[in-house]
């Protein structure tokens, strides 16, 4: 069951990390044919003894600290969630890049559009 539920989530991954906009869709505003995007679910609280997923405990810098504070207070999401979004958008964003796409944020008031790094 376990194994069916990493490669359903795998199978997920690979799905929406088809959804990039290109450089001239970004600047233009036109959406391609089709938009994936990223799903996460809430964490569910559950018995340890039937806790199926991995639990780790790491240490944060102050400021991953304080904005996954501030994430919380201003969402209904537990930092649970918040963490486990930022690890599947990190592995999304870096499978974007290995493919040699690049990431472009733009702005819907002025139209203007940044190329982000991430290093």
């Amino acid at each position: 069951m376990l194994t069916e539920r990493r490669r359903d989530s795998r199978e997920m991954l690979n799905r929406h990390s088809s959804a990039v906009i290109d450089s001239n869709q970004a600047f233009t505003g036109a959406l391609p044919e089709e938009v994936n995007t990223m799903i996460g679910s809430l964490a569910r609280p559950i018995a340890w003894s039937q806790s199926l997923g991995r639990r780790i405990t790491v240490a944060l810098i102050p400021k991953a600290g304080d904005d996954l504070q501030l994430l919380h207070d201003r969402t209904t999401l537990s930092k649970t969630d918040l963490v486990n979004r930022a690890i599947i958008s990190h592995a999304f964003i870096d499978a974007q890049q290995r493919a040699g796409r690049d990431l472009i944020v733009r702005d819907n008031g002025t139209g203007e559009t940044k190329l982000v790094r991430f290093v």
